[in-house]
């Protein structure tokens, strides 16, 4: 599967999600956690010098200031003062703003929800060579957000992105790959991508890689080596990497059989609310596997499932409504 990518990421981040201040904003903000003393009039004069940078038009400090108001670092968290220095800096051409306040139409945060801006920002940061920009773009053409669906442009953006390095990037190409979209289907090109990006620690491409070795797609099939991968990205608190390490100990796939800790891992993916973890959650609870037979408990999980559509919750709730 693909993954939106969001704002400008830290190149050290498993979630390429969010972007790591800058070093003058992390020294701000480090300094926060320093006791009141003489520290204190250091911040503020350190706030100070940022503001007065922004006003005055540095896009570097109007990016930075807008990092502070998103991240709510320093200051209390505002969408809309953060839309409103990323838009400073970005219309100054700083290709990590215009990929911000892309991420800010593309979601309606601090502005009003607009695809067609999104594409338009993103653009302007990925022509550029930002690689996260280059990741959102070819998104949006991968989906038809803001743009008609186009696999080959998708393509095209996303490998300018993956040879950067962008696991972002990598991981969506190899989606590309995977399914024979905007390229010729190709099950070795998608585990190259996906492996250099689950490398850099990307979860969805960890997950990603352990269902091609499940399947053996691209690779010989090595349920031992899925479930690693599943780990990996388990761990790091994927719900998609969650429900089917679950599902690996539930069915004894590459791992001995163990109800409790399938269970275990349903629950963390299903409290994210992934409907296909809350529907595999209920039936344990309903069947008694794992754990103690719990029909209350196994009501509320399917309810959660059912109300995010999903049909066999909602066929099982009725069983236990009827019986």
């Amino acid at each position: 599967m693909t993954v939106f990518h969001g704002k400008s990421p830290s190149p050290n981040s498993p979630y390429p999600m969010f972007k790591a201040s800058s070093v003058f904003l992390a020294a701000f903000v480090a300094l926060l956690a320093v006791p009141f003393s003489s520290e204190a009039q250091h911040r503020s004069t350190q706030w100070t010098e940022l503001v007065t940078n922004a006003e005055q038009g540095d896009p570097a400090a109007q990016y930075d200031l807008a990092e502070a108001y998103y991240d709510g670092r320093g200051v209390e968290k505002d969408y809309e003062q953060a839309a409103n220095w990323y838009r400073k800096a970005a219309e100054q051409g700083e290709p990590r703003a215009q990929n911000d306040l892309g991420w800010l139409c593309q979601k309606g945060l601090g502005v009003p929800q607009d695809h067609s801006r999104a594409v338009e920002w993103y653009r302007k940061s990925a022509e550029q060579g930002h690689p996260s920009g280059q990741t959102n773009l070819g998104f949006m053409y991968h989906h038809g957000l803001g743009i008609e669906t186009d696999f080959t442009e998708a393509l095209k953006w996303y490998r300018l992105a993956a040879e950067q390095g962008h696991p972002g990037g990598q991981n969506n190409l190899a989606s590309l790959y995977q399914n024979g979209l905007g390229v010729e289907q190709d099950y070795v090109e998608a585990v190259r991508w996906y492996r250099s990006a689950a490398e850099q620690g990307h979860a969805p491409a960890q997950r990603n890689l352990g269902l091609m070795y499940e399947r053996g797609q691209g690779v010989s099939q090595d349920r031992k080596e899925a479930l690693e991968w599943y780990r990996k990205s388990a761990e790091q608190g994927y719900p998609l990497g969650q429900v089917k390490l679950g599902e690996m100990y539930a069915q004894g796939l590459g791992v001995p059989h163990d109800p409790q800790e399938a269970l275990k891992w349903y629950a963390k993916a299903a409290e994210q609310g992934l409907a296909e973890a809350q529907f595999e959650l209920a039936t344990m609870y309903q069947t008694g596997t794992g754990c103690q037979k719990d029909i209350k408990e196994a009501r509320k999980w399917y309810q959660e499932a059912a109300d995010q559509e999903h049909e066999d919750a909602k066929e099982r709730l009725k069983q236990i409504e009827s019986d």
